[in-house]
């Protein structure tokens, strides 16, 4: 079984070198890629190669991937009011440029994309919540869910620092969209006193999608979330009458802080990128404001995946509208991760949410962007065994799009050493483990 888990990492890559597939093949690679992110909190692929994929099964049948992400069956299902969509995503600045060509020829702009400015924030990489305030009060938080049905997990979220018990505006429901993360030095200090954790992202969002009660409290009597810091960044307020009335991407900002919330700090540009612009070494407005704010990021306390590109203009983002998946008013940038070699020490085997247990390899620290890594998930047992990296062995890693740091391949020279050990019980309870679904449980 596990074999077979090797069998389909080679599959994807073969197929992102050139090797024939039908598009059935690929949406069934895409949605596995989507449960094991959204249900399982556990990242099967990065998120380079999840984008080619989809750009490749878009090509092939003229249909964007449907993303799948389902609630856990836990936990109250419930609708949102707007659908939560997905974003396009840019990995240079011919497809930004491209973009707002794209938008100022829609929006009629005799000044061409030099003409649309945009509002442009980090991407944050954490779990999505959508709060409602009625009558100035919080009253519900959803996860994303699949983008239409999310969790609700009120229980958890109340009292987390960044989502205010109470807000000035009592006339009318808000609705107010962010990101949940747990700080990356709080992260750090969990790992340091031996907390069964493995990235950031996973913890926070198994702590938040705890049913109510015993699951959900921790010591001293406040939630696991309280007790691990999870902090919430906000960056708009959906749809209705309210929303309508701020001009401006930045202003939606300016009334999210003045409410008590925190928020994201933005650059706002017009002219640019060049389609052949380098952001290291920018050229125009927008070019300066990417590198500026990407720069910016560096010892900030939550992972990113990027930058977020949006329409300034409230009323240009209407017009613009969306797709069924997307809006055409934003875009995500994502830089491809930097790589880095370092030496395995030890080997830890931690046990997920849903019981999966997952190698981490434990290595010599590494500086990323200001953060000392240590830690980097070898994905899963398949993976691991196949990698054959053992105590003392070179290897190279990444943080791709600064979010999980994750093991690439041994350095060049390294020789695998075969049949590495995979527990027979497990790690937390002693158990025995068992293979599903080529997982170890």
């Amino acid at each position: 079984m596990i074999g077979g888990q090797v069998q389909t990492a080679a599959r994807v890559a073969a197929i992102l070198n050139g090797a024939p597939a039908e598009p059935v093949e690929i949406d069934e690679l895409l949605s596995a890629a989507d449960t094991a992110y959204y249900d399982e909190d556990a990242p099967l692929m990065d998120d380079a190669s999840y984008d080619q994929l989809a750009e490749l099964a878009k090509r092939m049948t003229g249909q964007a991937h449907q993303v799948l992400g389902e609630v856990s069956g836990e936990l109250v299902a419930v609708p949102h009011a707007y659908p939560t969509l997905s974003l396009q995503k840019a990995y240079g600045a011919d497809e930004i440029y491209r973009f707002k060509e794209s938008a100022a020829r829609t929006l009629g702009l005799e000044g061409g994309p030099d003409a649309l400015a945009l509002s442009i924030e980090p991407k944050i990489d954490g779990l999505t919540l959508v709060l409602h305030y009625t009558g100035g009060r919080l009253v519900r938080a959803l996860t994303r869910g699949n983008g239409k049905v999310g969790e609700d997990v009120t229980h958890n979220v109340r009292g987390l620092a960044g989502v205010p018990a109470e807000i000035p505006e009592q006339s009318v429901t808000v609705i107010v969209r962010g990101e949940a993360f747990i700080p990356l030095s709080r992260f750090a200090a969990l790992q340091a006193a031996g907390e069964d954790v493995a990235t950031a992202r996973n913890t926070a969002a198994g702590d938040l999608r705890r049913k109510s009660g015993s699951q959900s409290i921790a010591a001293g009597g406040v939630t696991k979330a309280q007790a691990h810091s999870i902090t919430f960044l906000a960056y708009s307020i959906e749809g209705g009458e309210l929303s309508e009335q701020f001009p401006t991407q930045p202003e939606v900002g300016a009334c999210l802080s003045a409410w008590g919330f925190t928020v994201p700090e933005y650059r706002l540009a017009s002219q640019g990128p060049g389609p052949d612009e380098r952001f290291d070494e920018p050229a125009t407005e927008t070019g300066r404001a990417i590198a500026d704010l990407l720069d910016s990021l560096a010892g900030i306390e939550f992972a990113t995946d990027g930058l977020v590109l949006k329409v300034a203009n409230r009323a240009w983002q209407r017009r613009l509208g969306a797709s069924e998946k997307t809006p055409r008013w934003a875009i995500a940038y994502k830089r491809l991760g930097a790589e880095y070699e370092t030496t395995v020490r030890s080997v830890q085997w931690q046990v997920g949410r849903v019981g999966q247990v997952t190698p981490v390899l434990i290595c010599d620290p590494i500086d990323m962007d200001g953060a000392q890594v240590t830690h980097y998930t070898a994905h899963h047992a398949a993976f691991y065994r196949s990698l054959g990296a053992g105590i003392g062995a070179r290897i190279v890693v990444t943080r791709a799009g600064d979010v999980i740091p994750k093991v690439l391949r041994l350095a060049l020279g390294q020789q695998a050493e075969p049949d590495l050990p995979v527990p027979d019980a497990c790690p937390s309870c002693a158990a025995p483990l068992r293979v599903r679904n080529e997982k170890v449980l």
